[in-house]
């Protein structure tokens, strides 16, 4: 009760941070990333990162079923949500290109807007420090450049720590934070971390339920503390914005929306879940060391939490610390990803909050200890000044030294045209361990099924459909996703409605866990066999046909 009580007004207010040197520093962080980005020799390459098969397939042949069908769930059951097909769609519509480079730009891009919005990020959480306005400075920085540094251009398979997934998080987080340090505009800032959260699950499922958790989580607190208007805000813009959403894209997308949601809820984790590597005992194996680490920093986390909240009394104001239980709150449920799919990769992808709240605690105790010991010091406004400029300096110096890369600089926009208009030819040639088998399967598969409407793709190579130009027969285009028996039994139902002439039962692409689809789909892979026969086999491809 004396530590921390809900319902007692705060009375700190913030010292003013934000000055010239702060935009000085915003503005050199910005062309950092800026130069970065246009100047880097791999981006825009058809050969970095290699086409992947099956995560280039999530979004290229549900944007596909889009253009042929014009149905958004109801074409495609999407493994991650919207943004399978929605920043496609916009990109395919802006440039006229049905290109895979125009498409996998998206990715790029949202990962440099991803950099641009850790500075805005890194600059709310540093207003939470209580340190001197010159310690801010200094922590200001080094905060911004490590979060700049969680995020990577590698994608679609991307594992930083922040993802191109992470936009609604960090946006998010930006203007929940700004609720609880200032006691103005409240409206506004309420509205809109609603309308992020809306958004966020139309393009992330897993996002979009973190998001709404901590946002239930948080009209829950505004009961507590009697903020009732603000309550039924909420509330209310969310029975709008839905209402809007359903108008616009109609009833039976919004039904789709839902089904996909549950699909994905009730399946995903049948179909991609691993084991947890058990703590400690499995430092060494190949995902042991980062599953430990991720436990460890969690804990170490609510550790730091607790500390600076419930067993401190003077440390922080006591909105911030209702503010830091809602970040270990979304700390603890985005680890879900790493309980999920119990790999390196996913487990790397979950500690982006763990990061945060370590380097928050451990940056602001050395800054207080640096403070206390130059407290005195003659020289301690100069030495104060020089370490920002120090570390700008070893920035540029370290990254961009070379002349080329001011050179792809300069020739970034016609890189960046080459990119999208790049033939598909290009790409597959780094997505595929043989081309020409990929290639002679392609022509084989088109002159066989040149008269039907669609391609009935049983196998993980979810790109196939793209690059054959046709949509899938159903919206199953992932048939892993449809792994109960009542998911089973609705994509029986569409195979038998849209009656496909031929399938693709087997390829020799990478195969999810070693278990291929018929091992997995046992309920479809009967009525497959019961109803067609094998009518080639080549180069590890697998085409069936249906019986007379």
């Amino acid at each position: 009760k004396i530590n921390f009580s809900l319902k007692e007004k705060n009375n700190y207010i913030e010292e003013r941070f934000f000055d010239y040197k702060i935009c000085i520093i915003i503005l050199v962080l910005i062309l950092y990333i800026v130069i970065d980005f246009f100047g880097s020799p791999n981006h825009f390459l058809a050969t970095n990162p290699r086409l992947d098969p099956i995560h280039e397939g999530d979004y290229l042949t549900p944007t596909l079923n889009f253009f042929s069908t014009k149905g958004l769930w109801s074409s495609s059951a999407s493994v991650h949500g919207g943004a399978d097909f929605i920043y496609t769609i916009m990109l395919w519509k802006l440039t006229g290109l049905k290109t895979i480079g125009s498409a996998k730009i998206y990715f790029p891009i949202l990962i440099f807007s991803i950099k641009l919005l850790s500075i805005i990020l890194a600059y709310q959480i540093t207003r939470l420090t209580l340190l001197r306005k010159e310690s801010k400075f200094i922590f200001f920085i080094i905060f911004s450049i490590f979060l700049i540094s969680l995020s990577h251009y590698d994608a679609p398979i991307n594992f930083s720590p922040f993802s191109y997934r992470d936009i609604f998080i960090i946006l998010f987080l930006i203007f929940f934070i700004e609720i609880f340090l200032k006691n103005k505009n409240l409206y506004v800032l309420n509205s809109i971390i609603t309308f992020i959260a809306f958004v966020s699950l139309i393009f992330h499922f897993d996002v979009g339920v973190y998001l709404y958790t901590l946002l239930f989580l948080y009209t829950f607190y505004l009961i507590i503390i009697k903020k009732f208007n603000y309550f039924f805000l909420i509330y209310f813009l969310l029975i709008l914005f839905w209402s809007i959403f359903i108008y616009i894209v109609g009833i039976e997308e919004f039904y789709s929306l839902i089904e996909n949601f549950i699909l994905i809820v009730s399946n995903a984790d049948l179909a991609h879940g691993l084991d947890y590597p058990t703590p400690f005992f499995s430092i060494g194996e190949q995902h042991g060391t980062r599953a430990t680490k991720g436990l460890l920093f969690q804990i170490l986390a609510g550790i730091l939490i607790l500390k600076n909240t419930i067993f401190s009394k003077d440390n922080f104001p006591r909105n911030y610390k209702i503010l830091f239980f809602f970040i270990f709150f979304l700390c603890l449920i985005n680890y879900k990803n790493a309980l999920g799919r119990s790999d390196g990769y996913h487990i790397k992808a979950s500690t982006d909050i763990q990061y945060i709240i370590i380097i928050f605690f451990l940056l602001k105790f050395l800054l207080n200890k640096f403070e206390k010991k130059f407290k005195n010091y003659r020289y301690k406004n100069l030495l104060f000044n020089m370490i920002p400029i120090l570390l700008c300096c070893v920035i540029f110096f370290n990254n961009f030294l070379d002349i080329k890369t001011f050179r792809n600089v300069l020739s970034a926009k016609e890189r960046f045209l080459n990119y999208i208009k790049l033939p598909d030819e290009e790409f597959i040639k780094t997505g595929f361990s043989n081309p020409v088998h990929l290639k002679r399967f392609l022509v084989r598969f088109n002159d066989l099924n040149k008269d039907e409407r669609c391609v009935q793709n049983f196998t993980v190579d979810l790109i196939l459909p793209y690059l054959l130009k046709k949509p899938s027969c159903t919206k199953y285009f992932f048939s892993l996703l449809a792994l109960k028996k009542s998911a089973q039994l609705k994509y029986i139902e569409e195979i038998t409605t849209n009656s496909p002439l031929y399938i693709i039962y087997e390829s020799p692409g990478f195969i999810l866990d070693n278990i291929p689809t018929h091992k997995r789909l046992k309920l479809v892979d009967a009525y497959i066999k019961a109803n067609y026969g094998v009518h080639d086999s080549f180069d590890g491809y697998i085409i069936l046909k249906k019986n007379d």
